[in-house]
């Protein structure tokens, strides 16, 4: 009993309470939350401008050029009516890293009143770091450098001295070793309340505090506060606490991320009925006397297929070609554009125009297997019949058994689960559409701990398909009789609809886009098992640790921002990865090579090919 009570903790099938429904490891943990900004990077309270680390932008070049921006916005004003009220200040930038004096940089050159508040020392962060320590040029984000800070690639102490020097000419007004307790607006005036019970008020605010975690290699004090008088102290990258900062934000009423307010709630509940009623109108809707859907009330005469694949495809296409502008970047643009035209051509195309004509346009539902395996393709429920039917059918179950056990095995082998990101009908929607949520995917141990549901659906659709199977190879036997059938309907309806199509969509503005690839898929688990042998058995005799697939890091270009963990979509702590140089890959992993951590991280630490001899 004990055995079985520590298996069933390992699969994490427990009920939902509500520490698996909120909170640290919860299914709603998906790690950093970042304040909500309009395209000036004022927040939602009017007025109180956020940049650098704590905005998301963890990289030097990006916290100048951000600091520089809203420094020129409230130079030629922001549009904001004046409050009339008498103030201390016209702005007061809270935070002395790059972005806040870059910031302060601008406004030095005008008329404006402003004075800098730093916890600590000016450039603390940068200060903390060992003198030779590289700072890389990011490769993401703008490439140039609109502050008046020189930066470039040069060693810390390289960039304190330009610095240092630079703000000895400045002479701005800064304050150091001054914490903020609390900012609070009222009357169109901000009041900067500071410990120790002075308080400063302003027209402006612009909030610059870092929250960047510090690697343990780089010797470097995160600066770690919880509102108390508190040591720097050595960072382990899988301990984030709360800083001081991160409580005034929580005062001060920023709106942040998934915060759900009127316009929020309404969204989303639209979301989820428009989804549900698409997919039961889908699967459960009329049928005309060829069995084909129609909608209720027309007489298009158009079946519900074509309907719903037409329109997925134009969903892949637009949000496909959407997300290719977003990011902008070699590894995306190859992926959405492959993803565009597997939909285009294997899950649409070829179907309706190839195997439309050969089974009379009524029914071609076969050909949409055409590029997906076992159990998506060959199902439970229809082997039987695949396997008894002549003709186009019986090919189309010869293609899949060939596709399912013999290339996708080889890819697998070579590939990893990229077929999930880069191929995948079902991953395509969720890479398209739900890419704009992607950074919802539930983070922390126990979340990876919960994909082991997956093996319960492989091993229930595998042992569904061999009773079938059975079936078919001894039908006088009746193997199991009416559980047979049981089973086979259970398969077809729970899985085949809802946990594959209307639950993981209906999901996607809360947990992303992948919660069916990650959590539920067999197809997935059935490649990520055949990846890690090959793995084991590279290892056992070559000794390498990583498969023909990987992702390989460069621990010495690593700077923790983040970046990386808080955009996969299937929740690995990229980060932890990086930091230690440690390459991953689906022994250590569920990676489904989408390549989002790659083309996200400002420094090149991650990589498809092993580049750390290079460097």
């Amino acid at each position: 009993m004990v055995q079985l009570a520590g298996f069933v903790r390992h699969l994490k099938l427990h009920l939902p309470t509500r520490s698996n429904l909120v909170g640290r490891n919860s299914i709603t943990d998906f790690g950093d939350r970042y304040p909500v900004l309009n395209k000036n990077r004022m927040s939602s309270v009017a007025g109180l401008y956020v940049i650098g680390n704590i905005a998301g932008t963890p990289d030097i070049r990006a916290a100048l050029n951000a600091g520089s921006d809203v420094g020129r916005l409230l130079e030629r004003g922001d549009g904001l009516p004046d409050a009339g009220a008498e103030a201390d200040h016209d702005v007061v930038i809270i935070g002395g890293g790059p972005a806040g004096l870059a910031c302060a940089e601008v406004l030095s050159h005008t008329d404006k009143s402003y004075v800098v508040l730093e916890r600590k020392k000016s450039l603390a962060t940068i200060r903390a770091f060992e003198p030779k320590l590289l700072l890389y040029n990011a490769t993401t984000g703008d490439p140039g450098n609109r502050s008046n800070f020189e930066y470039d690639e040069m060693t810390s102490s390289e960039l304190l001295e330009k610095w240092d020097a630079t703000l000895a000419k400045l002479d701005l007004p800064i304050r150091e070793g001054v914490a903020v307790e609390n900012v609070a607006k009222r009357d169109g005036v901000f009041r900067v309340e500071l410990k120790g019970g002075e308080t400063l008020t302003a027209k402006r605010v612009v909030l610059a505090v870092g929250k960047l975690v510090f690697l343990e290699k780089l010797k470097a004090g995160e600066e770690k506060v919880d509102c108390r008088e508190v040591e720097g102290s050595i960072a382990k990258a899988d301990e984030p606490e709360t800083s001081c900062e991160d409580e005034v934000v929580k005062r001060i009423g920023i709106r942040m991320e998934r915060q759900l307010d009127l316009k929020g709630i309404s969204f989303l509940a639209a979301w989820m009925v428009g989804i549900l009623a698409m997919y039961l109108w889908l699967y459960y809707g009329t049928y005309d006397s060829n069995g084909n859907q129609l909608i209720p009330g027309t007489d298009f005469g158009l079946p519900g297929w074509f309907l719903y694949s037409t329109a997925y495809t134009l969903v892949i296409w637009i949000f496909g070609i959407r997300a290719i502008r977003r990011w902008k970047d070699p590894i995306q643009t190859r992926k959405f554009s492959m993803l565009i035209a597997a939909q285009t051509t294997l899950f649409w195309g070829i179907p309706l125009f190839v195997f439309s004509k050969i089974s009379g346009f009524s029914s071609p539902a076969s050909g949409y297997e055409l590029g997906y395996i076992w159990p998506l393709a060959v199902k439970p429920e229809n082997t039987q019949y695949w396997f008894n039917s002549g003709g186009w059918a019986f090919w189309m179950f010869a293609w899949n058994m060939v596709l399912s056990f013999v290339a996708i095995p080889v890819l697998a082998i070579k590939h990893g689960k990229k077929y999930c990101s880069w191929v995948c009908g079902c991953g395509g929607l969720a890479e398209t559409l739900g890419d704009a949520w992607r950074h919802y995917s539930p983070k922390g141990k126990d979340n990876i701990a919960r994909e082991t549901q997956g093996y319960v659906v492989t091993g229930f659709a595998a042992l569904a398909t061999i009773v079938v199977l059975l079936n078919v190879a001894f039908p006088s036997a009746k193997v199991l009789g009416d559980t047979s059938s049981f089973m086979t309907r259970i398969y077809g309806s729970f899985v085949d609809i809802w946990l594959i199509g209307i639950i993981p969509v209906m999901l996607y503005p809360f947990l992303g886009g992948k919660t069916w690839c990650r959590y539920w898929c067999p197809s997935a688990v059935y490649m990520g098992l055949f990846s890690q042998m090959w793995a084991k058995i590279k290892s056992a005799g070559e000794g390498v640790k990583h498969s023909t697939y990987a992702i390989f890091s460069r621990k010495e270009r690593c700077i923790a921002c983040n970046m990386c963990t808080r955009n996969c979509e299937v929740g690995i702590d990229v980060r932890k990865f990086a930091i230690k140089g440690t390459t991953f890959d689906n022994t250590n992993s569920s990676c489904i090579g989408c390549g989002i951590c790659i083309s996200v991280c400002p420094t090149d630490t991650l990589s498809f090919e092993d580049l750390r001899a290079q460097s």
